[in-house]
């Protein structure tokens, strides 16, 4: 992303949980997901704001597989959204 992040954290919770939780949290839009096969250790979430080519909302990446990096860029009503994966990242 060319922006900087709106927020950055890094959490010893598998990226696979927090990848879960970002999936199946109550929003309007849902994100499209991306991985590619040569980094399967990282994980790309696209909000998609609509309204014609360009319109992306969000995005977020999650780095790493243990000791998982958490970036966030965009929109904060989307942030407020997976909060609650955010706060998963840090429950015991």
């Amino acid at each position: 992303m060319k922006t900087q992040p709106v927020f950055s954290t890094q959490t010893s919770k598998n990226m696979y949980d927090l990848e879960r939780c970002m999936i199946e949290v109550d929003a309007p839009i849902m994100p499209h997901v991306y991985r590619q096969p040569d980094r399967p250790q990282r994980t790309l979430f696209v909000w998609d704001g609509g309204g014609g080519v360009g319109g992306v909302s969000a995005a977020a990446q999650l780095d790493g597989t243990e000791n998982t990096k958490i970036t966030f860029w965009g929109r904060e009503k989307i942030l407020r959204r997976i909060q609650p994966c955010i706060d998963l990242a840090y429950s015991g």
